[in-house]
């Protein structure tokens, strides 16, 4: 994470029986943020079609390095903990069929705006007993 935005690194696999045309991924984090991804591939096959079986690998469109100084002014030089997860939301076929699960999308936005919540306040909780614990 840079400045509040991800770069994900990710393979694909189509392990349905149909060619795909297009494909939307997502992703929520334990911080509360997520939405959906650019996908390199997608837009470089626009007039092709993702084969049953096929594997892509995405990459994000640019890495920076992580310096010392990068380090100190993105405040990383205490251990972080978050989850994420990536999923698919909508495929549509070649042949025109879509998959999209919205109550799972639902379910899953649910569970981790929920969990980013209590997150903050299991954090401010540790810092107002770290501020009253008896020296």
């Amino acid at each position: 994470m840079q400045d509040g935005s991800y770069a994900f690194t990710y393979d694909i696999r189509n392990v349905s029986a149909k060619p795909i045309a297009r494909w939307q991924p997502m992703f929520w984090t334990s911080l509360g943020t997520g939405g959906t991804l650019t996908s390199e591939s997608e837009s470089l096959r626009k007039n092709q079609v993702f084969l049953p079986g096929e594997v892509l690998h995405e990459d994000p469109p640019r890495l920076v390095p992580l310096t010392e100084d990068l380090k100190k002014r993105l405040n990383l030089n205490k251990a972080r903990r978050e989850m994420v997860i990536l999923v698919m939301s909508d495929v549509v076929f070649q042949d025109g069929s879509r998959y999209e699960n919205r109550s799972f999308v639902n379910s899953i936005t649910s569970y981790f705006e929920q969990l980013s919540t209590d997150l903050n306040r299991l954090e401010n909780l540790t810092k107002d007993y770290e501020k009253r614990k008896p020296r």
